[in-house]
Parts: C-alpha cells; structure tokens; sequence
C-alpha cells in the first residue's frame, strides 16, 4: 500500500471541528465499506465530479475533503489532475484534503499534491482514518485553545498538574478544563473512561485547586454514557457549545 508522510499538524485561522466530510469519487461504489465504516466517526456526504463538489463545498457545511487523484472529467477518461483541482478548491475553502487513490495515481500525482497542501495522500484505509483521527484531533485541540484564549479577562495555561487547562477567570476564579480525544463511536467501556475523568475533576475541586470544571467533547461523539451523574461543579459540554458556556461562567462564575 502506498502512502506519502502526512503533513505536519499546522494551526491557522479558521478554527474548526473536523466533523462532515465530502468523498469525492467518480465510482463511489468501489468505496462503499470504506464510507460506511467512516460513518461511525463522521458525517459523511459523496460527490462524483470536481464540478459536484464545488458546488456542494460553496454551500458549506463540510470540514474537510477526501478525493481519488484520477478521474474521468473534462473528455479525459482517467484525469489525473482532478484530485489537483479539488485540492485548490478546498485550500481555497480552507479546507483539510485526504486522497485516498490507486497506487499508480499515488506514483504520478502523489508528492506534486502533498506538496500543494494535502494532509495525507494514500492507498490504504486505515492510513486514511489515521490522518483523519489526527487531524479531528489538531482541530479540536485548535478550537478550544481558541476559544479558551480569546475569553476576555482570562487567562488560560495547559498542561497543570495533568488538569489540560486551568483558567484563571477576570474575578480571579478558576476553571478546569479536560479534552478527551475520543475519536470513536461511543460503548458502554467508555463509561469508565467518563467516570475516571470525572473523578479527577472533582479532586480537583475537592483539593482546593479550582472552584469549577468542564468536560469538553466532539458532539458528535457523546454518548448516553458520556452524561452520567457528574459530580457537584463539574459539567460536560460538547464543543461547539463551548464558547457560550465560557462567556457564561466568565459573566457569573456562580451560574
């Protein structure tokens, strides 16, 4: 299987969660398994020409890209150069793009494409989900450093006393942030995984260490397990909602 390094993880201006992907592919079926294992961890949505998925990406409501290198477009009947195209598109966009392609389109387009900005480009599956993962990651990560910095009158560290984020509210309150990266469907062992975090939070509280905390998840990845009983001032909040709820506690730390 072949594959090309995957672009090291880049911060930009246009913070957001990885979260719906279009798959542009001319013959969608011959990844029919592929789109319905991904489905389990993202919204996904096909098209089958660059001018489809131009069409679609301008509508919005799309995250990232994944494209074959070839396809049969503009009279050609293995374009290698439409996978190029939808990369400048979605660049355009500001978009991630993962290619997922034959090895020979890999040989011939490959480092012409990562070297104009692509993510991954590869022919194996589980390589795809890796830089998929990774990069869901990055932008998670990206989205609540910026929503955490940019709350006025705070100031947020990482990283202390293996807490992922302490912020020091404008009142002089402080607030305890955690960001599992659970880039999977939910099951029942995850439970465990949100009481342990939960205890943690409250020790937090209990120590004396912080007077309130959150836990931070993708939406689309909560489960029912995700909101068992949690313990006197620790609250989980999914991330798109995290903004709100920081704007909140910053104007009534008591709320």
């Amino acid at each position: 299987e072949a594959q090309l390094a995957e672009r090291p993880a880049e911060g930009g201006p246009a913070q957001r969660l990885l979260r719906r992907i279009l798959w542009v592919d001319d013959k969608p079926e011959r990844n029919a398994y592929e789109r319905d294992a991904l489905g389990k961890l993202l919204g996904v949505e096909t098209a089958t020409t660059t001018q489809e998925a131009e069409r679609l990406l301008r509508q919005g409501g799309f995250d990232g890209v994944i494209s074959d290198i070839g396809r049969s477009e503009r009279g050609k009947q293995d374009d290698l150069k439409a996978g190029a195209r939808v990369l400048a598109l979605a660049r355009e966009l500001r978009l991630p793009v993962f290619f997922y392609s034959s090895e020979r389109a890999i040989h011939a387009e490959g480092q012409q494409l990562m070297d104009a900005g692509a993510v991954v480009v590869t022919s194996s599956y589980v390589e795809l989900v890796r830089a998929i993962r990774l990069k869901a990651r990055e932008s998670f990560d990206q989205f609540v450093r910026r929503a955490l910095h940019e709350l006025p009158g705070a100031e947020a560290r990482e990283q202390v006393d293996d807490i992922d984020y302490l912020v020091t509210l404008h009142d002089g309150s402080k607030l305890a942030v955690e960001t599992p990266h659970w880039l999977r469907i939910a099951d029942p062992k995850r439970g465990e995984s949100v009481k342990a975090r939960y205890a943690k939070l409250s020790k937090a509280i209990n120590d004396g260490m912080v007077d309130r905390a959150l836990l931070v998840t993708q939406k689309e990845l909560l489960g029912s397990e995700q909101w068992l009983p949690a313990p006197p001032g620790v609250e989980p909040v999914v991330a798109d909602q995290l903004p709100e709820r920081l704007a909140a506690l910053a104007a009534r730390p008591e709320g």
